[in-house]
């Protein structure tokens, strides 16, 4: 069997596959203080290879992962050693860039922030594009930049869940979850679209790309607002959650192949 730790800032799921199949998820919100009970419940499993996909960067020795707005460091070394078998660790983006057989694409995770990744002749590339800065309406930028207490305004600040909760509370003066805001703030909805546009012309602007392709919770919460969204373009597609399980499967068949 093979397992999948996809560990999210917000909810982290784990999948189980055995054979190519998916035979069990489970799915629980993201705590710092639950962290352990994650590895306990994937330590009773039996499995030859697991791979944990975070939302944060990784280098040779560690992941960096945000929980409850803390900045946590992971040693490889010392995850490893929690877990039988081979350990693998991706960013939740490249999982995602792993899942589909193409080339020249850009990959736009929407959630509680923006994860991206590009991938060049099958080779994937986590990028940090949701950091681009955004040009915004003087008051909207200032509002923004109260609230988060920055000097600067990225589209993870706009796109992201949290962003489209901060449209609505700086342009209806209403403090409503992203959920609520999807199903009942149209004129929200529409201007929060016209910033996600504008990033992806921004995307197009900085690389020479055939493919777009939009996931996240975000997206899959609200599909057929996206769906809608993307049928304007020719470049763009919808992915559901689960790519990245499928992505870290392929990663794991690219890695033994070598």
């Amino acid at each position: 069997m093979k397992i999948i730790v996809d560990l999210g800032s917000t909810y982290t799921k784990i999948a189980i596959f055995s054979e190519g199949r998916l035979i069990e998820q489970l799915s629980m919100r993201t705590q710092n203080d639950k962290f352990t009970q994650i590895i306990d419940k994937v330590q009773k499993l039996n499995y030859s290879q697991i791979v944990i996909a975070i939302a944060g960067p990784h280098d040779d020795k560690n992941l960096y992962f945000t929980i409850e707005k803390c900045q946590i460091q992971y040693s490889k070394q010392h995850l490893q050693s929690l877990f039988k078998g081979e350990v693998y660790f991706l960013n939740d983006m490249e999982s995602v860039g792993y899942s589909i057989k193409c080339n020249n694409a850009i990959f736009i995770g929407i959630g509680t922030g923006i994860g991206v990744c590009y991938k060049v002749n099958n080779t994937v590339y986590a990028s940090e594009c949701g950091h681009i800065r955004v040009d915004l309406d003087q008051d909207l930028n200032e509002f923004l930049c109260r609230k988060f207490k920055i000097s600067v305004i990225s589209y993870d600040r706009i796109i992201s869940s949290q962003g489209i909760i901060s449209l609505c509370e700086f342009y209806s003066k209403n403090n409503l979850t992203a959920k609520q805001i999807f199903k009942t703030r149209p004129q929200i909805v529409q201007k929060y679209f016209l910033f996600v546009e504008q990033y992806i012309l921004q995307i197009r602007k900085m690389f020479n790309i055939q493919s777009i392709f939009l996931t996240g919770g975000v997206v899959s919460k609200n599909y057929q607002q996206f769906k809608q969204f993307s049928n304007q373009f020719s470049d763009v597609s919808i992915l559901n959650q689960q790519q990245a399980f499928y992505g870290c499967l392929n990663f794991i068949e690219l890695v033994e192949n070598k």
